[in-house]
C-alpha cells in the first residue's frame, strides 16, 4: 500500500474515534504504517491470545495504544458514502482497500499458465456475506475467487457478494463459477491456459474461451457432459489402469 492508503485509513480512523468520543484519537500516518506492521508479524506467531505478543518494555506502540487503534480502525468515513453505493456494494466499508490490493495484482507481468479457484478468508464475525464451505482448511470466512500463478502469485481477485457479484459481467448467463472465470481472465494474453476444477469447468464456459483465443482446462461434473458424448465407463477406465485416458468430439 502506498502513503495515500495509509493516510485515507488515518483520516478515517481519526474521524470516527472524535464522532465517538469527541476527542481526538491524535493518529499519526506514521503510527498508522506501525499498526500494520505490527499486526502482519502478529499472523506470523500463533500466539492463542492477542494480549499475549507484548513485552513489559514495548518500543514501538503499547498494548492498550494497539487494541485502542484495532477498536476504531476505518477505512472510509461512513457519512461519505452515498446510500446507493451502500445498497449496491456489500463492502463499501473496505472498497478503498480492495481496490488499492487490485490495483497491485493487476500491475504483475502477465504469465501464459494460471489457476482460477476458490478461496476462504477465514472470518467468524458477523457479515451478510459469509460463507460456509464444507471441506476447505478455512471453511467459514469470506469466499474469494482468485485467479493465481503457478507459484501462487495472485494476478486478480474477486469477493464473492452474492449471485449478483458478476452481473456486469458479458458471460453472466453461464453461472456463477464460470463467470468468475471470465471475470478474472480478462488481462491474460491470448493463447494463455486456465486451469480450474469442476466448480467452474462447463462447456459453454470452454467455448467462450476458445473464442476469445485462451485455452481451459478442468475436471467437469458428470452432470455438465452432454448426453451426445459417448464416454468409456469410469469402471472401465479405472480398469486401464492409472494414466488411461478417452478423447471424444
Amino acid at each position: 500500500m502506498d502513503d495515500n492508503m495509509f493516510q485515507t485509513i488515518c483520516d478515517s480512523t481519526n474521524v470516527k474515534y472524535m464522532l465517538l468520543h469527541e476527542k481526538p484519537l491524535n493518529l499519526t500516518l506514521t503510527e498508522t504504517k506501525h499498526f500494520f506492521g505490527i499486526s502482519i508479524l502478529m499472523s506470523l506467531l500463533k500466539y492463542p491470545r492477542v494480549r499475549m505478543y507484548w513485552a513489559k518494555n514495548d518500543k514501538i506502540m503499547t498494548r492498550d495504544r494497539y487494541f485502542k487503534i484495532r477498536n476504531h480502525l476505518k477505512i472510509v468515513v461512513d457519512n461519505d458514502i452515498s446510500e446507493h453505493l451502500r445498497k449496491s456494494d456489500k463492502l463499501w466499508k473496505v472498497r478503498p482497500l480492495l481496490k488499492k490490493i487490485r490495483e497491485t495484482c493487476l500491475s504483475l507481468p502477465r504469465e501464459n499458465v494460471v489457476a482460477v479457484d476458490e478461496q476462504m478468508i477465514p472470518f467468524t464475525g458477523i457479515c451478510g456475506i459469509k460463507q460456509f464451505v464444507r471441506g476447505k482448511p478455512n471453511p467459514e470466512g469470506l469466499k474469494n475467487f482468485v485467479c493465481a500463478t503457478p507459484t501462487g502469485l495472485v494476478l486478480d481477485f474477486e469477493v464473492y457478494q452474492g449471485k449478483d457479484t458478476f452481473l456486469d459481467n458479458t458471460a453472466k448467463d453461464l453461472g456463477v463459477g464460470p463467470s468468475a472465470v471470465v471475470r478474472l481472465v480478462q488481462t491474460l494474453r491470448e493463447g494463455s491456459q486456465i486451469f480450474m476444477d469442476r466448480y467452474f469447468t462447463t462447456i459453454p464456459l470452454l467455448e467462450y474461451l476458445l473464442d476469445n483465443k485462451l485455452h481451459g482446462t478442468g475436471t467437469i461434473m458428470k452432470s455438465r457432459i452432454p448426453r451426445s458424448v459417448q464416454l468409456t465407463s469410469e469402471s472401465t477406465l479405472k480398469r486401464l489402469g492409472r494414466g488411461a485416458t478417452e478423447q471424444s468430439f
